[in-house]
């Protein structure tokens, strides 16, 4: 048994926690549907359904039209309910589609390449948060954890069925409240493990070619919609080929600026900051530093106590010293060459009439610049021939 005071830790809103509760506990546990959408998931619906079966409700299973041995497989587990879903293009209508199945008193959607990992808290979590007024105006999201490691804790898969939620969207479908509004993001410390979209599960399933349709159509429907013009830029990047990466970039970056000029109650923080991370990213590998520090300084009011503003800008002034550096020494490693080409042999004042001294400055110039293997050939000849040297050990 657990205390509600542990199980406060779980919930990683403060806005959240602050509000008013409706009543302090349950006269009897949760129940809780899990549902799937899925399509020829063989590869992976056992997994999926091996981690959830023994604390669920019940377990609702959209099939969309599989030709491989998924539901042969999903009919093996008592108590999972199949559905047939004719698909149309649109994963918010599929979801919508599952949650009128729904018997239970929460809903938590989960893919059949995810698995749950962590649930011996789960019910009573739900009972917890279910105490608080604003859990029917709630999504809670749990620590999505990929292969790829990276974490995303602001996808609201779990909610109460009275909440009344529905979702929009061809694809990236997101959960509305019934009035049309957005319901609050609430992270909670459940993780959910994901694996598809490693890449050569990708190349086998055509993911994101298949997003990159939706999100085409999607946009044909609602032209204007931000979330549709932020996902097709980033869909596109991540399967673009390198003679694509600027034009990409180029739209991530007037997108953003649009979002900026936006007036306080339509500014999007979210996207903003998400566009913000991919053109750093592509900037980065195409050694724009000085381009990387200039637009987070556009964009400082915003960004400045964030954490990835002092890291990105941190990162660009750095590589811009190294680059200054490394271009001073292969200055100097040029001038030592032309000193040592002409050096006075009959100078008998010189550290070294042959020279030496100035192979010293050739290494050490050699060595800041990762010339490991002729930098060693001048080390060991320095060794072999120069008693008075100062650097080379």
């Amino acid at each position: 048994m657990i205390s509600y005071k542990d199980l406060k830790n779980y919930i990683k809103s403060d806005f959240f926690l602050q509000a008013d509760r409706v009543h302090l506990k349950s006269n009897k546990a949760p129940s809780i549907s899990f549902v799937i959408i899925c399509k020829d998931e063989e590869r992976c619906i056992s997994r999926c359904l091996d981690s959830i079966v023994d604390i669920a409700s019940e377990v609702i299973v959209i099939d969309t039209g599989s030709l491989d041995g998924t539901l042969e497989i999903v009919c093996k587990y008592e108590g999972v309910n199949v559905f047939k879903y004719s698909w149309n293009d649109n994963f918010a209508d599929a979801r919508n589609f599952g949650i009128t199945k729904v018997k239970s008193d929460w809903i938590f959607f989960i893919d059949a390449d995810e698995w749950l990992l962590d649930d011996e808290y789960l019910i009573e979590l739900l009972d917890y948060v279910g105490s608080y007024r604003l859990s029917n105006e709630s999504t809670f999201s749990p620590k999505i954890k990929s292969d790829d490691a990276s974490v995303t804790w602001s996808n609201g898969r779990l909610f109460k069925k009275s909440a009344n939620i529905k979702y929009r969207g061809r694809v990236h479908e997101e959960p509305c409240l019934a009035n049309g509004s957005m319901p609050y993001n609430v992270p909670i410390d459940i993780s959910v493990r994901h694996d598809g979209y490693v890449s050569s599960i990708v190349r086998q399933k055509e993911k994101y070619k298949r997003n990159l349709i939706l999100l085409e159509k999607s946009l044909i429907d609602e032209p204007d919609d931000l979330r549709w013009r932020f996902f097709l830029l980033r869909d596109k990047f991540i399967q673009c080929s390198i003679s694509e990466v600027n034009l990409i970039k180029d739209g991530m970056m007037n997108l953003m600026d649009e979002i900026y000029n936006y007036d306080e109650d339509s500014f999007s923080i979210g996207y903003f900051r998400e566009l913000y991370k991919y053109i750093m990213m592509i900037m980065y590998s195409q050694r724009e530093f000085r381009d990387m520090k200039d637009l987070s300084s556009k964009y400082k009011d915003v960004l400045c106590e964030t954490s990835d503003y002092f890291y990105y800008v941190s990162i660009s002034e750095i590589e811009m010293f190294s680059d200054s550096y490394r271009s001073y020494i292969s200055n100097k490693l040029d001038m030592a060459i032309a000193v040592r080409e002409n050096v006075d042999t009959a100078d008998n004042y010189s550290l070294s009439m042959d020279g030496y001294h100035i192979d010293e400055v050739i290494y050490l110039c050699l060595k800041q610049l990762d010339c490991n293997d002729l930098c060693e050939k001048y080390r060991v000849n320095i060794v072999n021939n120069y008693s008075n040297r100062m650097i080379v050990s």
